[in-house]
């Protein structure tokens, strides 16, 4: 290894050596020395006038989610949730599989969404019929739930929070 304080010592004494070395057109190797001094003046000026080279593009992968309503005859629905899949069709298979573990005989998927955030808001239509309605947002867990909520009071009453807000927003890794 090179002790780079002396390695400095000795480039800076060179120097004046350095830059006298070419000066005299009579000396038997100042061609020679010309070119050498001219090699090493293009190396620097590439060096330092190069442009920088382009930032390495980051790659993001997409995220999925799903929401799958679950039911047996004369009983009321339950739903499913799979969050953060890297592709629809796994998450898809998660919640129908959560689903069918409960021993549920109809598992359908309701809703599915990609690189974003999905809640549910659930509200009545009729006496007898309620129904969950879906908001998205690609960031923002509130604006999700705002959204669900404003899709419910548009055309039910007595809206409310159901479950949670998840999010599958993209990821720098594939899996």
């Amino acid at each position: 290894m090179i002790n780079k304080p002396s390695y400095l010592i000795a480039a800076l004494l060179m120097m004046p050596v350095l830059a006298s070395a070419c000066n005299n057109p009579q000396d038997p190797g100042f061609a020679a020395c010309m070119q050498n001094e001219a090699m090493h003046r293009d190396h620097a000026h590439r060096m330092h006038m190069s442009p920088s080279p382009a930032p390495a593009a980051v790659t993001y992968y997409s995220r999925y989610g799903v929401v799958v309503q679950g039911w047996r005859h004369n009983e009321p629905t339950t739903i499913f949730r799979a969050n953060d899949y890297p592709s629809m069709e796994m998450a898809e298979h998660a919640a129908i599989t959560r689903c069918r573990q409960q021993g549920l005989t109809t598992c359908n998927v309701l809703f599915n969404y990609q690189n974003g955030c999905f809640a549910l808001t659930k509200g009545t239509l009729s006496p007898t019929v309620q129904r969950v309605f879906p908001g998205v947002h690609k960031s923002s867990k509130w604006r999700a739930r705002n959204q669900s909520m404003q899709n419910c009071r548009a055309s039910a009453t007595n809206c409310e929070a159901y479950g949670t807000v998840d999010c599958a927003l993209p990821s720098r890794t594939p899996y």
